[in-house]
């Protein structure tokens, strides 16, 4: 069954419960099926773990029209006890996200604000300077070219740095290690 505005989005895996469940208000709101049946025909498109924990609920209580919520709490409990555990890998694979040899610099900043993306989905958030100096120390720099860097910034802030990273080595880009950035290649005159 796909989704559609009869069926409800199926849960993928248990990691994409959060995502699945904003799809399940659209859906909600999009369904020409009446209130009392909703949660019934989200019961039916799951599976696993979350269907076992469905099937707990009196289908009567389904039924109601607040059975969708009856049912999203239900798999709340299921699903959001683990939100320490998801916290926790977020937090590691940020803090431990480093710039192996091979990848030039800025395309690792990108890589880095993709890694930093999926640590706030999880309501966590560093303070600007704490995230620009992580980004400064997982790039695997020399001293000198973190003191370059630290050098081409007054203010620490993570725009600033990303900025400094990006301007000092943009030449990597175009496989020239360091080369500067003339006027002319900006496509200034």
């Amino acid at each position: 069954m796909a989704c559609s505005t009869k069926w409800p989005p199926k849960l993928e895996s248990d990691s994409s419960y959060e995502n699945w469940k904003k799809d399940i208000d659209i859906w909600c709101e999009l369904t020409d099926l009446p209130k009392k049946k909703q949660a019934l025909a989200i019961h039916l498109s799951l599976s696993g773990r979350a269907r076992v924990a469905t099937s707990e609920i009196d289908a009567a209580d389904l039924k109601q029209d607040t059975g969708v919520q009856t049912l999203l709490v239900k798999l709340d409990g299921l699903f959001l006890v683990d939100q320490g555990r998801c916290q926790f890998a977020a937090f590691h694979e940020l803090y431990n996200f480093r710039r192996a040899g091979d990848v030039n610099v800025p395309k690792f900043v990108a890589e880095i604000e993709h890694t930093y993306f999926q640590f706030k989905k999880q309501d966590m958030e560093l303070p600007d300077s704490v995230m620009a100096f992580m980004l400064l120390a997982s790039c695997n720099l020399s001293d000198g070219e973190q003191q370059l860097v630290m050098s081409a910034i007054t203010d620490i802030t993570y725009a600033n740095m990303k900025s400094a990273l990006n301007r000092i080595f943009a030449g990597e880009i175009c496989g020239q290690k360091y080369a500067p950035v003339t006027a002319c290649e900006c496509g200034e005159e």
